[in-house]
């Protein structure tokens, strides 16, 4: 049997779409021994990602250890768990492989760092899937803010030069999907992405001709914006991570930076994984979004 965690959220509810598996009811943090009893493959994608609370960091590393300490107990064979690039901290990356050094500097990030190390640590056979922007049905953090930022504002930052790794959350599922009965890989933790960078300027050209929306045309440096921002974030207070605002340092830094991620390590273990294109996903994806930016 296969047990999934997080199955209403982004990754968790394109999963269970793909695969035939019992979803985990409840608080995880809960979970026990008797919850996973007859699992033999536990699919974790229960993760709080935006944290506007502060409680992000204790949630996450709790319930990874109360699902970790019941899967031991159960018997549960292979623990896939889906985790964040961002382990390795905000700031620019050009083909960074698996090898990066962590650094997470954000609670959440932390917390994500955490979660893979008590995984790895244990006793189970772990794969651990890190992605950096995860796009389609259920995306109200990527795509959206992209359409928002630029069809409303007359410049782009650096001239949107920056790279960006990303992946069809359907595509992600299908790796999931293959991670239940394939061999377990060389190396437990792999980056998923779709093996083909985009810039932020190519992207949302893209996603204004899907969903409309006017294209700046003018270009500022990311200092002239970044400084000030950061230093209202410091004057006020104000965590860049779950900050309200539409545009935090944390944000403008991840879409005027580069942020592209290798995925050798994926590709030599599923050597027959295609990618669906790009703008495959997104015209497959339009009407959702559409739902999304004309909602009131």
């Amino acid at each position: 049997m296969v047990t999934l965690t997080g199955a209403r959220g982004l990754i968790g509810s394109a999963v269970a779409r793909q695969v035939d598996c019992s979803p985990l009811l409840g608080d995880v943090r809960q979970v026990t021994a008797a919850d996973l009893h007859g699992t033999t493959v536990l699919i974790h994608t229960a993760f709080k990602s935006i944290d506007t609370d502060g409680t992000g960091f204790d949630v996450n590393v709790e319930a990874t250890r109360a699902l970790i300490d019941a899967a031991q107990a159960a018997g549960v064979k292979r623990v896939i768990m889906t985790s964040s690039v961002g382990v390795y901290g905000h700031h620019p990356h050009v083909d960074a492989d698996e090898s990066t050094p962590l650094a997470p500097d954000t609670p959440v990030s932390r917390s994500r760092a955490a979660c893979d190390a008590m995984l790895l640590d244990s006793d189970l056979d772990a794969i651990i899937l890190r992605t950096r922007f995860v796009i389609g049905q259920g995306d109200k953090a990527v795509i959206p803010r992209i359409h928002h930022a630029v069809s409303r504002s007359p410049v782009w930052v650096d001239g949107g030069r920056a790279r960006l790794s990303l992946v069809w959350v359907d595509d992600l599922a299908r790796v999931v999907q293959h991670a239940v009965t394939a061999d377990r890989p060389e190396h437990p933790v792999l980056h998923v992405t779709d093996g083909s960078p985009v810039s932020f300027k190519q992207l949302a050209t893209e996603v204004c001709h899907e969903l409309g929306g006017r294209l700046p045309r003018l270009s500022v440096p990311l200092a002239c914006l970044y400084l000030p921002i950061r230093a209202w974030e410091r004057i006020r207070g104000i965590d860049p991570e779950t900050s309200s605002s539409s545009i935090s340092s944390i944000r403008l830094t991840l879409a005027a930076q580069h942020q592209s991620f290798r995925s050798d390590r994926l590709t030599a273990w599923l050597p027959n994984l295609v990618f669906t294109p790009r703008a495959e996903a997104l015209a497959q994806s339009a009407a959702w979004y559409r739902a999304q930016i004309t909602a009131p």
